[in-house]
């Protein structure tokens, strides 16, 4: 899981009435038409850095089922 300090503008988009109950939507897309999920995430990871949000952590799924 990569956690990020999301700048409030990269990605963001509106929704008209339904901001006011369900708020912003943020929304990163992975390259068109890739069958490969970790190509993907790099670009969506790489948009959101040069997009101004900073990545804080990344934090491996087998750290989170030891916590619980």
């Amino acid at each position: 899981m990569h956690i990020f300090r999301h700048d409030l503008r990269a990605g963001v988009s509106t929704n008209g009435k339904a901001n006011a109950a369900g708020g912003y939507k943020i929304r990163f897309y992975g390259l068109r038409q890739q069958m490969d999920w970790r190509i993907s995430l790099e670009a969506i990871l790489s948009k959101m850095e040069g997009a101004g949000c900073m990545r804080l952590a990344v934090v491996e799924f087998d750290s989170m089922s030891e916590a619980t």
